[in-house]
């Protein structure tokens, strides 16, 4: 009897030994072909350069930033922070970004880094105030010349410029101009959005 007892205790130990050892090695195939899947996505580096000359820039980059990682979702595309190559470039002598050529922005990075560059300027905001005898509004307008890049075949998918206004208006004093220049920047980003689900890969 304790023969038997032996011999089924060894075989459940076995048995749960080998268990483990088969989890253990689905949840590595599965880590090691997630990483494959996130290897195999289009790496797209986003470069923001804000010369809105406002007092808030850095809200509206934040602003940005976000829209960009929500329009280039994180199971389709691999998103590249550019910050850190445009000071690259800056570093490199190039202050205004503004005149960069493709060229420039490929060079930026290193070779087999990236698949797309997507570059925005904000130019800097006009801003235009109106007082009326009950209202009080102010418009902020920008120009935003925006760019794809196939780094591969090295030449543009998109090159163009949106010009974008926006408004804010109230029967009080105290109005600010930062809503205006988000809702501008709102509107562009709905062009965008479309531009880069017409040129990117999906």
């Amino acid at each position: 009897m304790k023969k038997l007892f032996l011999v089924l205790t060894m075989l459940l130990t076995v048995l749960g030994s080998t268990a483990v050892q088969a989890a253990e090695t689905t949840a590595a195939a599965a880590a090691a072909a997630a990483v494959a899947t996130v290897d195999s996505l289009p790496r797209v580096a986003v470069m923001i350069v804000n010369n809105g000359k406002t007092t808030y820039d850095q809200n509206i980059t934040d602003h940005e930033e976000e829209f960009f990682r929500e329009a280039l979702p994180a199971g389709r595309y691999q998103y590249i922070d550019g910050a850190p190559y445009i000071k690259k470039l800056e570093e490199m002598g190039m202050s205004d970004l503004t005149s960069a050529e493709r060229s420039d922005l490929i060079d930026a990075f290193d070779e087999g880094t990236v698949d797309y560059i997507v570059f925005m300027e904000i130019e800097p905001f006009e801003r235009k105030e109106r007082k009326h005898f009950m209202t009080h509004s102010i418009e902020m307008t920008t120009q935003i010349p925006f760019r794809i890049i196939d780094v591969a075949r090295n030449k543009y998918l998109y090159k163009g410029k949106f010009t974008e206004k926006g408004t804010n208006s109230t029967m009080l004093g105290g109005i600010g101009s930062k809503d205006a220049a988000l809702q501008a920047m709102n509107q562009a980003n709905k062009k965008i959005r479309t531009v880069l689900a017409e040129r990117l890969p999906q």
